[in-house]
């Protein structure tokens, strides 16, 4: 799911896969890592991760490629992630 406000726009991504804090605290760090990316809570009960995009990839276009390359950086440091609904 992908939210626009006037901070920027929000991503909900849903992942399978985390088993602990350990889990959890890898896909925040590398996610905080990434450039499009301003902020990132990931819950591990909810096995989901609320990403706040920068301003510069949070227009339309950007935010749907930034969108795309979170869900691929979480596959592949071994989750299964994707857009929540």
């Amino acid at each position: 799911m992908m939210r626009a406000g006037a901070d920027g726009a929000e991503v909900k991504i849903s992942i399978e896969g985390m088993m602990c804090d350990g889990c959890s605290s890898r896909i925040e760090k590398v996610l905080k890592g990434m450039e499009s990316v301003k902020n990132v809570n990931v819950s591990l009960e909810g096995k989901v991760a609320t990403i706040q995009l920068a301003k510069e990839a949070a227009g339309s276009p950007e935010a749907v490629a930034a969108a795309a390359a979170l869900v691929d950086t979480i596959n592949s440091i071994g989750f299964d992630a994707k857009l929540s609904q």
